[in-house]
Parts: structure tokens; sequence; C-alpha cells
């Protein structure tokens, strides 16, 4: 009779501590879909102000496309072709 009475006590403990797990696990869920709603928003207002700000820079520019104009790394270009080119010359045996 004794041995009834222990697995019933554990029985009841083992209910009692599947339901506090089971709310523990509901709780963390409800948190996380609120925390993951705030990142979106979040995500969608940081998209907003990068749309803004990437729109007021193409009124103020004049341009929508970019320009690009000969600087100092134009040269590099020549050179490497020159490079690739005196490469070609040596053979590997």
């Amino acid at each position: 009779m004794d041995a009834k009475q222990i697995l019933f006590a554990k029985l009841e403990r083992k209910e009692l501590l599947t339901k506090h797990l089971c709310t523990i696990i509901e709780q963390n869920e409800m948190r996380k879909a609120q925390k993951l709603s705030e990142l979106m928003a979040k995500l969608e207002t940081d998209a907003r102000h990068v749309q803004l700000t990437s729109a007021d820079s193409k009124q103020v520019a004049g341009s929508s496309e970019p320009t690009l104009s000969p600087g100092k790394d134009s040269g590099d270009v020549a050179n490497n072709n020159n490079f690739i080119g005196e490469a070609a010359k040596f053979s590997y045996t």
C-alpha cells in the first residue's frame, strides 16, 4: 500500500511539473513573438529611413545614376594590364 501512495504522489508531482513547464514554454514563445514583432517593426522603420535618405541624396545630386570620374586608380588598370602581358611572356617548365 505504501508503494501505491508514493507512486501516486510522484505522478501528481510529475503532472504539476509538466504543467509548469508548459506554462514556461508558452510564456517564452509569447516573449519571442513580441521581440520578433518589435525587431521587424524596427527593421521596417530603418528600411524606410534608408529609402528616404537615399531618395533625398538622389534629389540633391540631381541624378539617380552614380558617375565615375577618372582618378588615381584609372592608371592602375593600365598598369595591371601591362603586368599581365609581361607575365604571359614567361613560360614555366
